[in-house]
């Protein structure tokens, strides 16, 4: 009787682990990049050769509750570099960025 009780508490809690993880939007994974701070220095150019959006499940909490969703930018060494982008210089990089990428994907 004492083994049928513990094998059911058991399974319980497999099961509720389970709900949680299957309950969340994107599931178990965690984001790759998650930007808290952003550089103030302008990158030149000439060194970035991609960049991301942070994941929505690392968004910073800016005033009035508004999310942050800051660019990360990658460099030709391969350093992330987390951006603000509201920035001006940072806008111009991506939209670079994005014509440079179509124009090599279009046939």
């Amino acid at each position: 009787m004492k083994v049928s009780g513990v094998v059911l508490s058991l399974v319980l809690i497999i099961a509720a682990l389970c709900c949680q993880v299957h309950a969340s939007p994107d599931g178990p994974s965690t984001p790759t990049t998650c930007c808290f701070e952003f550089t103030t220095r302008k990158i030149p150019l000439k060194l970035v050769v991609s960049y991301e959006i942070t994941s929505s499940r690392c968004a910073k909490e800016a005033p009035l509750n508004k999310h942050l969703f800051f660019h990360s930018f990658v460099t030709r060494r391969g350093f992330q570099i987390c951006t603000n982008p509201k920035e001006q210089w940072v806008q111009d990089i991506r939209n670079h960025l994005d014509k440079k990428n179509a124009k090599t994907q279009s046939p």
